[in-house]
C-alpha cells in the first residue's frame, strides 16, 4: 500500500471531525442532565440523609471525561499530525505525533467503555442491592464485575506491551519488533461485546417480577433495552475492522478512518443509555412544570406531591405499587420507576 502512487492531497477526516464534534455535545449534554436529575433528589426533605451522588455517578463522569480526552487526540491528530491522510504523505513529525496520540487515545478509549461498565454495574446494585436478590443474580453480577475487571485489565496490557521495546509504540522507527493494530482492535471487541450483552440481560428478570403496572415494566425495559444499541455499536466496529483487515496496519492514518467512527460513537452512546434512568427525575419535573396531556396542572402536581410523601416511610398503603428496602451503603430506594433514578 506504502509503496504504491498515492493522492498527497487526498484527506479523508472531514466527516469524522464533524462526528467528532457531535459526540462531544451529546456527551456532555447526558452527563450534565444525568447530574442535574440527580440533584434534584436533594430537595426532597427525605433523601437529605442519603448520599446525594454515588459510585454510578462517579464513574459515568470518568467515563464521559476520558471520552472526551479520546476524541481530543483524535481532533489533534486531524488538524496536526495527518490523520485521514495517507501515511507515506507524512512528514517525520507529523508520522511520530499521531503513534504517540494514537498510544493515548487507546487507553482513553479502553477506559472509558469500561467505566461505562462499572457505572451499569454500580447502577444496578445500588437499585437491587444483595439482600433483596436470589443468590444466582448476585453471582452473576459479581461475575460481571469480575469480567470487566479482566477485560480492562487485560487489554491493557496487551496496548502497553504491543511492542517490544515498549517505546516502539509510539516511535515506531525504533528497533524491534510488534504486533498488529489489526489483532489488537479485533481482539478486544469480541469480549467487549459479550460483556455489554451480559450486563444488558441481568435487569431484565429483576423488571418482570416488579409490583408495577405492565405499563411502568414496559417502559423501564425500552430504558434497559436501548442499551442494545451499545452491542450493535461494538458488533458494527468489530465488522469495520475485519473489512479493513491488513490495511489497517499497512496504511493506518488512511485505513482506520471508518474504525475510528465506530470508536468515538462507542463509549458515547454507551455513557447516553447508562444516563437514561437517571433521567427520570429530571423527566418528571418537566412534566410537571410542562403538561403536555391533558390533565390538569394541579394534578400532575398531585401526583409529584404523592410521590414525595412516599419517600416519608408511607409504604403501608395496599394499594402502593412499590418494594422499600435500604441498600447497605446507605441509599434508601424502592423499586418503582422512580427508584431507578434515585
Amino acid at each position: 500500500m506504502l509503496g504504491a502512487a498515492v493522492d498527497g492531497d487526498a484527506d479523508r477526516s472531514g466527516g469524522l471531525q464533524s462526528f467528532i464534534i457531535a459526540v462531544i455535545v451529546f456527551t456532555v449534554t447526558s452527563i450534565s442532565l444525568r447530574f442535574w436529575s440527580r440533584s434534584l433528589a436533594w430537595h426532597d426533605p427525605a433523601m437529605r440523609d442519603n448520599r446525594l451522588f454515588w459510585w454510578d455517578d462517579w464513574f459515568a463522569l470518568g467515563a464521559a471525561l476520558l471520552l472526551l480526552a479520546q476524541v481530543t487526540t483524535g481532533l489533534v491528530a486531524i488538524h496536526i499530525a495527518g490523520f485521514g491522510k495517507h501515511l507515506s504523505t507524512l512528514s517525520p513529525e507529523q508520522f511520530k505525533l499521531f503513534f504517540k496520540l494514537l498510544y493515548a487515545g487507546t487507553f482513553f478509549f479502553f477506559t472509558a467503555v469500561s467505566f461505562t461498565k462499572f457505572s451499569v454495574l454500580f447502577f444496578l446494585s445500588r437499585v437491587f442491592p444483595p439482600h433483596v436478590n436470589t443468590r444466582w443474580y448476585n453471582y452473576s453480577i459479581w461475575a460481571c464485575y469480575a469480567l470487566n475487571t479482566a477485560w480492562i485489565v487485560g487489554i491493557t496490557f496487551a496496548a502497553v506491551f504491543l511492542c517490544d521495546p515498549v517505546q516502539k509504540n509510539w516511535d515506531p522507527t525504533l528497533k524491534g519488533s510488534c504486533g498488529t493494530d489489526y489483532n489488537l482492535y479485533l481482539g478486544n471487541a469480541i469480549p467487549d461485546a459479550i460483556i455489554d450483552l451480559a450486563i444488558l440481560l441481568l435487569p431484565l428478570p429483576k423488571l418482570w417480577v416488579l409490583h408495577i403496572s405492565m405499563k411502568k415494566k414496559l417502559a423501564l425495559a425500552v430504558i434497559f433495552i436501548l442499551g442494545y444499541g451499545v452491542v450493535a455499536v461494538s458488533i458494527g466496529r468489530f465488522i469495520q475492522i475485519a473489512q479493513i483487515g491488513d490495511g489497517i496496519n499497512d496504511d493506518i492514518t488512511w485505513a482506520a478512518i471508518p474504525v475510528f467512527f465506530w470508536i468515538s460513537a462507542e463509549p458515547g452512546i454507551s455513557i447516553l443509555c447508562a444516563c437514561l434512568p437517571a433521567l427520570l427525575p429530571l423527566c418528571r419535573k418537566l412534566a410537571q412544570r410542562y403538561p403536555f396531556t391533558h390533565r390538569s396542572r394541579s394534578d400532575i402536581s398531585k401526583q409529584g406531591d404523592s410521590f414525595y410523601a412516599s419517600r416519608q416511610d408511607k409504604y403501608s398503603s395496599k394499594d402502593s405499587e412499590e418494594i422499600p428496602f435500604s441498600s447497605r451503603n446507605g441509599i434508601s430506594a424502592s423499586l418503582k420507576p422512580e427508584s431507578f433514578a434515585v
